[in-house]
């Protein structure tokens, strides 16, 4: 068991998932000015890239994020009651 620390202060983690070789773990972030996707390495524990303001509406959140079989891909379902794909490789996956 490892800690891994919130890559903003303050934000709550609304939602986790885990790349399909495990070495990144997606990070669903809702802060007090914004919200998004962090991606975490878990070797360095650190954060490696984040995506935030993924909508217009104010302060929507993650409610779920899923990752494709081939790890090439990220659904995020969001609390304004959308859901975006996003392209992993922008997350700070290494292909």
């Amino acid at each position: 068991i490892a800690r891994v620390d919130a890559p903003k202060s303050p934000a709550l983690a609304t939602q986790i998932a885990f790349s399909p070789d495990g070495e990144l773990l997606y990070v669903g972030v809702r802060g007090d000015n914004s919200s998004g996707v962090a991606t975490v390495s878990v070797k360095s524990r650190k954060v490696v890239a984040s995506l935030e303001k993924l909508h217009e509406r104010s302060h929507p959140y993650p409610h779920s994020l899923v990752v494709s079989p081939d790890g090439k891909r990220l659904l995020e379902g969001n609390q304004d009651q959308t859901g975006l794909v996003l392209d992993t490789a922008q997350l700070g996956r290494r292909n």
